[in-house]
C-alpha cells in the first residue's frame, strides 16, 4: 500500500468520522442538576486542537490569498476575511514538549500580551475578574494559539472552579447563557503564511452573516444548530475576523447584537 502524505491521512480519518447526537450534547456543554450550574467541557478544547491542527497541517496550496486562508464550515468556504500576516513575537521562554510545542497558563490575558510583546487586540468589556482560563500553544517558530475562557461574563455568575475538570461551573445570565471565549492565532514564519491557515468548524454549525465591524475588519458570523432548541434557546455565536494580520474568534451563547457589539469595542 502507498504510503499517504499528512493531508491525505488527515483527510482519510476526517472521512469516516461522525459524531453521535449524545456525544454532540456532551461536547456542547454538561448541566450539573443538583445546582443548575454549568460547564464548559475539556472535549472542548480537545476538539479546538483539532480544528487547530486541521488548520495547520491540511492546506492545500492554491493559487490566491482567499484559498491560503479560509474558513469554512462543513467543506463550505465562507466569504473572505482580511489577511494574515506574518506577527513579531517575543518567544516563550520554556521547555518543549516532545512535538516541539511549548503550552503554558497565564491568569489574565493583560499578562499573556504584556509577555508577548504583540499588540493584540482586547475590550473594556472584559473587566478584571478572577475566572479568566488563558492557555497559550506555541512552537516559537511558526504559529502560536491564545485561547481565554471566561473573557466576558455578562451576566453570568455563581463561579465555582472544578479541580477535577480544570474549569468554571457557572449560573447562566438572561442575556448570556454562557460566557464569551476569545481565541487568537498568530502566523510567526513566512513558511506557515505560505503553507496557509485554513480553520473548519465540522457538524452542528451553519454560516450567519458576513458584515463589517466599526473599525473595518470584515467579519463572518456562524452559530450553532443543536437539536432541542426550546422557546428561550439562545444559540452559541462565533465572530471570526482578521485585524493587523492576527485571526480573532469570539463566541458565547448571548444575542448576535451583543457578540457584535463586543467585535466593535475591540481595540
Amino acid at each position: 500500500m502507498m504510503k499517504m502524505d499528512l493531508k491525505q491521512e488527515i483527510d482519510y480519518e476526517l472521512s469516516g468520522m461522525t459524531v453521535s447526537r449524545e456525544l454532540k450534547n456532551k461536547i456542547y456543554k454538561e448541566a450539573d442538576g443538583r445546582s443548575g450550574k454549568y460547564k464548559l467541557q475539556r472535549i472542548i478544547q480537545t476538539a479546538a486542537a483539532v480544528l487547530a491542527v486541521i488548520g495547520l497541517t491540511a492546506t492545500t496550496a492554491y493559487a490566491g490569498y482567499n484559498l491560503y486562508h479560509r474558513l469554512l464550515v462543513n467543506q463550505e468556504a465562507l466569504p473572505e476575511l482580511d489577511k494574515m500576516e506574518v506577527v513579531d513575537m517575543t518567544p516563550l521562554n520554556a521547555a518543549k514538549d516532545e512535538s516541539g510545542w511549548i503550552e503554558k497558563d497565564y491568569g489574565s490575558y493583560k499578562e499573556l500580551k504584556d509577555m508577548l510583546g504583540v499588540h493584540l487586540l482586547d475590550t473594556r468589556l472584559a473587566a478584571a475578574h478572577p475566572y479568566m482560563q488563558c492557555h497559550i500553544a506555541t512552537d516559537n517558530k511558526d504559529n502560536a494559539m491564545i485561547t481565554v475562557e471566561n473573557y466576558i461574563l455578562g451576566d453570568t455568575d455563581g463561579y465555582e472552579y472544578s479541580e477535577e475538570d480544570k474549569c468554571y461551573f457557572y449560573q447562566q445570565g438572561e442575556e448570556y447563557r454562557s460566557p464569551v471565549s476569545l481565541s487568537v492565532s498568530l502566523i510567526l514564519s513566512q513558511e506557515q503564511l505560505a503553507r496557509g491557515w485554513d480553520t473548519e468548524y465540522m457538524g452542528y454549525y451553519r454560516f450567519v452573516e458576513d458584515y463589517t465591524s466599526a473599525q473595518g475588519y470584515k467579519v463572518n458570523v456562524l452559530e450553532d444548530t443543536v437539536d432541542g432548541q426550546t422557546e428561550h434557546y439562545i444559540s452559541e455565536k462565533a465572530a471570526v475576523f482578521v485585524a493587523d494580520g492576527i485571526e480573532y474568534t469570539v463566541k458565547g451563547r448571548t444575542s448576535l447584537e451583543n457578540i457584535k457589539m463586543i467585535v466593535d469595542s475591540m481595540e
